[in-house]
């Protein structure tokens, strides 16, 4: 996780959590609505604001797994990729949000 350096992202078919390794423990990180943390496949975090970035199949593409919706969470919106059959999802230099 890189604005909490130490720190793993894992989640669930509801929830998304994160585990700290020092204390031993998970703690849930909310998000906008129960339903943005559910199926959610792929999860990344802006260095320094701590932004979130999510990906969760969207039912619409060929698979059951893919999505060609991002979502950002604090504050939040999405990017749509269309065309794309996206898994997992990383933010990197120079993309607009």
């Amino acid at each position: 996780m890189l604005a909490a350096p130490g720190r793993f992202w894992a989640s669930a078919t509801a929830h998304l959590w994160q585990y700290g390794p020092a204390g031993g423990r998970f703690t849930r990180v909310p998000l906008g609505s129960e339903e943005d943390g559910r199926d959610v496949k792929s999860v990344g975090d802006e260095p320094g604001a701590g932004r979130l970035l999510t990906a969760a199949p969207d039912h619409a593409g060929p698979c059951s797994w893919c999505t060609s919706v991002l979502t950002f969470h604090r504050p939040d919106g999405t990017r749509v990729l269309r065309g794309t059959h996206l898994y997992e999802a990383r933010r990197w230099a120079g993309w607009g949000a």
